[in-house]
């Protein structure tokens, strides 16, 4: 495999990557706001009281933060390879 369709997977797999994360950043979300829908039916007073919901939603809070992280990070580097990617093949010389 030459250089070029190196890179070219490299930056694929990683954009795959990016795209998984920020599901899972997406999924993480959902749930914090469904969590908090079924809090707002009842009292949200009773909801923070009780330590396993307030566990619960600083955890999908954070989950949501992490997986955005990673994903845009890892978008960057797909960013990186792809723009790499791209100078190299205008830089091929002709046959």
């Amino acid at each position: 495999m030459d250089k070029q369709a190196r890179v070219l997977v490299s930056a694929l797999t990683v954009a795959a990557y990016a795209l998984i994360m920020f599901t899972a950043s997406g999924f993480f979300y959902s749930s914090y706001q469904e969590t908090m829908a079924a809090c707002s039916r009842f009292s949200l007073a009773d909801c923070r009281a009780n330590d396993a919901v307030y566990v619960s939603l600083v955890s999908l809070k954070i989950g949501t933060g992490v997986f955005f992280l990673i994903g845009t990070f890892t978008w960057m580097i797909a960013s990186y390879l792809g723009i790499r990617w791209v100078k190299m093949r205008a830089t091929v010389s002709l046959p």
